[in-house]
Formats: C-alpha cells, structure tokens, sequence
C-alpha cells in the first residue's frame, strides 16, 4: 500500500504536518482477542464483546458484576512468544513500544487499566514486565502505547520466552455494570505509527505544513414510504466521509498519486491526541499559485471503509 499519512490539527512540539509512510514489517501481533485465544477470568465477568469490536468479530470485555471496587482481569496462559523480535525475525529493543487497544465504558468508573507478561507459564506476576495506566484513558476506545523500557520489571531478564500474559482494569466503587473490552496487542517499533484501520505500522517523514484539515462524514438514505403516505420517510443505509487538507504545495507526489489508498489520522486535541483515523483513496488535488504568496494544494480523500475515532495515550515513563 502506497500513500500517506495525514497529521494536522497538532500543536506544540509536533506541529501541523503532512507526513508519508511505507509499508514495513516491524510490528507484530501479540493478540487480538478473538475466539482461537483462550483466556481465563480471574476476576469480573468475561464475555465475548460482538458491539464493540475493531478486529475480527469480537473483542473480550470484563464488567464490574459486584460494585465493590478492585482488580478485574483475565490471563492467557501457556503461550509461547518472543518479544524481543518482531514478526519478521528484525530485532525489536527497549526502546519500542506495546500498543493495548482498548474500549472503556464510563471512563469515571476506571482507576487504572493494565498489561503484563510473563516467563512463567500461569502468571502470577512474579517475574513479568507489567505497566499501569491510570492516566489519560477516555471513555470510548483508547491507543495506549507504552515504552517497552517503562514496564515496570519484577524478576526478568528479558523479553524472550514469554508464557504468559495479563490484562485487565481496575474498578472505582459503584461501578457495576461498568466494563473494559479489550481488542489488541501489538508489538510496533519506535520509530513507526500504528494504523489500526489496516493493522499496519509505517513509518512517516515529514513534508510541508497543512493549514487545515476537514472532515466530512455522511449517511446515505432510502425511502420507504408506504403507498398513500402522505408525507414521505427514509431509513439510513451506508455511511461514508470525505477528508480534506489544505497544505503548502510541496512537489507532484499528490497528482502521482491519484486514486491510490492511503491512511489518513487527523488529530483534533493535543491532551489526549484525539484522532479521526481511516483508509481513503486520494481522490483530488488542486493546486493555486497566487502572485505573490505561497503555493497552496487542495488534497481529498474519499472515504474506503470505516471512520474510526479513539484517542491516542503515550506512556515514556
């Protein structure tokens, strides 16, 4: 897949760029949670989550059945996964990052939410590489991509030869009913971003400056007026966006590349790192040249699949 990667709307350190990726193989699957998995609740309830969901058909969620507060999670056991490469065999260090993909029901009912691994083969957290987040989680789906370095280390040597896994979320008083489905971890190296919407890391270099950036999401309507109505209805039926920038003209890459699918992140918030994220076609450019100014383009994206909105937390520490 050829294209690039859109990130506007950032302020302070990162600024409002354009940036392009390649396709690279330096990430791996730890886990998606879907039914070939097997994990076992220690705490809460576990059930299959068919609602809310990003890969395959399912993720796993643990709800808060009692309403006295504590730790709720699930472990998978007797796995067999080498953490210290990714799936191409390319070395991954210390200074790559774990990403936990998961969607948090009522953010005010969530003191924390956790990941661990371990060389034993049933975990009991000693030894394990395990961190906590409790910190910048959002009520909705939530990226937390945590530095392998930051991961707290109980009794590890390394991260080969890992048997063993953890997640799960800890919950306030009086939140029952309240639940964290969780739908993926991945290994991806630290120079690259994760694309959920393809389940591909890239890596980006940065071009020119967006000016800014929009969003256009719309649904699409079929009538189903009955005969001698005497006011007509609809019901909705697919769903698609169009994503634009305005950007300083850089070079012809965009007119080269009309109609190829890109990945497009469009941020809207600095704290949280707020984005709008989906796959798209380059589907126009437009290029202005007033006399005296800069060189402007127009670049839009018609929408190849699902718009995805979550929020983006960095753990270095």
């Amino acid at each position: 897949m050829k294209g690039g990667v859109i990130l506007a709307g950032l302020a302070g350190k990162l600024g409002a760029v354009y940036q392009e990726y390649t396709a690279t193989d330096k990430s791996k699957l730890i886990a998606d949670f879907q039914d070939d998995e097997t994990w076992t609740s220690g705490a809460g309830t576990q059930a299959d989550d068919s609602t809310n969901f990003r890969l395959g058909t399912e993720s796993i969620r643990i709800t808060e059945n009692d309403g006295t507060g504590g730790l709720l999670y699930s472990d998978q056991n007797s796995v067999s996964l080498n953490l210290a490469t990714f799936a191409s065999g390319a070395a991954s260090d210390t200074s790559d990052y774990i990403y936990l993909i998961a969607y948090i029901s009522d953010v005010t009912k969530v003191s924390s939410v956790t990941v661990g691994f371990s060389t034993e083969a049933t975990y009991d957290g000693d030894p394990s590489y395990a961190y906590t987040i409790s910190t910048g989680l959002v009520t909705g789906w939530n990226y937390i991509k945590i530095l392998k370095s930051a991961f707290t280390n109980t009794n590890m040597s390394d991260w080969t030869g890992i048997q063993s896994m953890r997640i799960g979320w800890t919950s306030t008083a009086s939140a029952s009913g309240a639940y964290v489905s969780f739908q993926a971890l991945y290994l991806v190296d630290d120079s690259y971003e994760f694309i959920l919407a393809n389940n591909t890391a890239y890596t980006m270099t940065q071009k020119t400056l967006v000016t800014n950036w929009s969003l256009d999401a719309s649904c699409d309507m079929a009538e189903d007026s009955d005969l001698g109505d005497e006011w007509k209805s609809f019901v909705p039926t697919l769903n698609s966006y169009t994503a634009s920038v305005e950007r300083f003209w850089a070079d012809e890459s965009n007119t080269d590349n009309l109609g190829t699918a890109e990945a497009i992140a469009l941020y809207t918030n600095t704290t949280n790192a707020y984005r709008y994220e989906g796959l798209g076609k380059l589907s126009s450019v437009s290029i202005t040249d007033p006399v005296g100014d800069l060189v402007t383009e127009s670049v839009e994206w018609t929408g190849n699949g699902e718009m995805y909105y979550t929020a983006l937390v960095i753990k270095d520490s």
